[in-house]
């Protein structure tokens, strides 16, 4: 997955995750480690927000050149969206039904549009909980939203996720 992303969008230097949750535990797939990286990971969970702080020291002890930080974001208080730092990447992976919530797309778009970062890489899943597969795992708001705003997108497409890859 991290490769193919990375094969579009350039491997980052800088990396932000929205909704992290613990995603930033697979940065081992992503070939970043040896390289200068700053991950920044935002989420919700309190818990999983000092997990990650620990996660990331050790990471740090073990390779110099990366550093991780670990904060908290409601992703809902968009107007914060401007203060988060400049970056090559942003990950938003199974997140954006939760905040649009069945309501249009508002929220995800504003999040979009504000962020500071060339690459916005938005995940979705193509599956229920219960295994069985949706009738349209494809987001056709996601293609019209792009061509609205003049951003361009490719589109990565898994057993279980299908992942659109936007260019601001």
């Amino acid at each position: 997955l991290y490769h193919e992303i990375f094969g579009i969008t350039g491997v980052p230097s800088r990396i932000l995750d929205l909704g992290c949750g613990l995603n930033p535990a697979s940065i081992a797939f992503m070939n970043i480690l040896e390289k200068k990286c700053s991950y920044y990971a935002y989420d919700i969970n309190v818990k999983e927000k000092q997990l990650l702080a620990r996660f990331f020291e050790q990471a740090h002890g073990l390779y110099s050149s990366f550093t991780g930080k670990s904060n908290y974001l409601n992703l809902l208080e968009v107007e914060k969206i401007p203060t988060l730092p400049s970056v090559d990447v942003t990950f938003l992976f199974k997140v954006t039904d939760i905040l649009d919530a069945g309501k249009g797309h508002k929220k995800t778009e504003d999040i979009i549009t504000q962020l500071k970062s060339p690459f916005i890489v938005l995940s979705f899943p193509t599956k229920t909980m219960s295994g069985k597969k949706m009738t349209a795992p494809k987001r056709n708001w996601v293609t019209l939203l792009c061509k609205r705003l003049g951003y361009t997108f490719e589109v990565l497409e898994y057993e279980n996720e299908i992942v659109y890859i936007i260019g601001k």
